[in-house]
């Protein structure tokens, strides 16, 4: 997709606060173009960036669908870059899924939150969790499917390419070891809310220090029919 194919979020950081933009000074995930996708903190400021998918039926999509993305991150703690389905806005306060590292571990466990950008990507609330953890400067090829079930309960799915064994544009998708489906029941028993039957999706940055960086690359966003 093309730049013109995003909208910023209207209320994110600044970019005095956090810069932003296409690279091509860093490597790419295998298979990967020339380009990526990154964000520098400049200042101690806490909140996200980020920007989601603007095109017809997509902004937002009506149910649910599924997300890929290729993630990395170089300093230890105090920042993610992730991915989101189903937000509830195009904007940092609105809840919605997302998928990423742990911005509170190093190394860091993938994890899915029910919350803000705003709020990052605590381990303490995650929804579901990786059983390994990951070192930073590793690209990761993760995968969210958020799929609206006929009762409007909400069923969650990770997986994982691995990048060692097949490029970003011919992945083979597995489970993710710890990373269990996770069913966002109508009720709210599970997560204790109400499921996010459809929304937004993007790409985004959760940073609370000065001197951090993430990049995505590779995303792909499909919708549930």
């Amino acid at each position: 997709m093309s730049e013109s194919n995003w909208t910023l979020f209207p209320s994110g950081l600044a970019g005095s606060s956090v810069a932003r933009g296409v690279t091509s000074g860093f490597t790419p995930p295998p298979g990967g173009g020339s380009w990526i996708y990154g964000w520098s903190s400049k200042t101690p400021d806490v909140g996200a960036v980020g920007k989601y998918a603007n095109q017809a039926d997509f902004a937002p999509m009506l149910k649910g669908g599924s997300i890929r993305g290729c993630i990395k991150r170089i300093e230890a703690v105090d920042t993610c870059p992730f991915l989101f389905f189903a937000l509830q806005g195009g904007d940092v306060a609105y809840e919605g899924y997302l998928i990423g590292l742990a911005h509170d571990e190093s190394p860091a466990r993938l994890i899915v939150v029910k919350n803000t950008p705003a709020l990052g990507l605590r381990e303490s609330v995650a929804i579901m969790e990786s059983t390994a953890a990951f070192e930073v400067h590793e690209w990761l090829h993760i995968r969210l499917d958020v799929i609206r079930q006929p009762s409007d309960d909400v069923k969650l799915m990770v997986f994982r390419n691995d990048l060692a064994l097949h490029d970003v544009d011919d992945p083979t998708w597995q489970a993710v070891p710890g990373m269990t489906d996770v069913v966002d029941d109508v009720l709210g028993i599970t997560t204790g809310k109400a499921p996010y039957l459809g929304g937004y999706a993007g790409v985004g940055y959760y940073t609370k220090a000065v001197s951090r960086y993430g990049f995505v690359d590779y995303v792909e966003i499909f919708r549930q029919l």
